[in-house]
């Protein structure tokens, strides 16, 4: 039986050892990155405000043209839904949604990203509740426009 100052060195050696080897294979832990400076963004120059306020007019410009499409867009998809058209409706409601999304028309937006997720199901109840939705937000929005041409039926 070995004495107990040989226990005590051969635990020191084993331990010293196995913490050599778990150095040699573990890498150190990388040093902390230093703190990012805050930045103020430096105020927009005129001709900036100028294009901005452009933006905002082509914004408005581009939603009366949804406006005035949305007949059409709710005639393509009250055919390709009589018809149980899928695809012509899952067409017509890509287009409507991409034109929504650039527009910011949020209702509408939502309403047809909900009707996009019910035609993957290709449950015929669900895809009937998400289109009665859709056709609601376009004739609420049509009724806002004031469009004669606009037929809610």
């Amino acid at each position: 039986m070995p004495d107990t100052v040989t226990m005590i060195r051969t635990r020191k050696f084993t331990r010293g050892l196995l913490q050599r080897i778990r150095h040699a294979f573990v890498p150190p832990a990388p040093a902390p990155l230093p703190p990012i400076p805050q930045r103020t963004l430096p105020p927009l120059p005129e001709e900036d405000l100028h294009l901005q306020s452009l933006g905002q007019d082509f914004a408005r410009e581009l939603l009366a043209r949804l406006l005035l499409e949305l007949p059409r867009y709710r005639q393509e998809m009250a055919h390709a839904h009589a018809r149980r058209d899928y695809p012509a409706l899952r067409h017509s409601v890509h287009q409507l949604l991409g034109a929504a999304a650039y527009c910011d028309c949020g209702l509408l937006e939502e309403g047809l990203r909900e009707l996009r997720l019910a035609l993957k199901t290709e449950d015929m109840l669900t895809i009937e509740v998400y289109y009665q939705r859709v056709i609601t937000t376009m004739d609420t929005l049509a009724g806002f426009s004031g469009n004669a041409d606009y037929s809610g039926d």
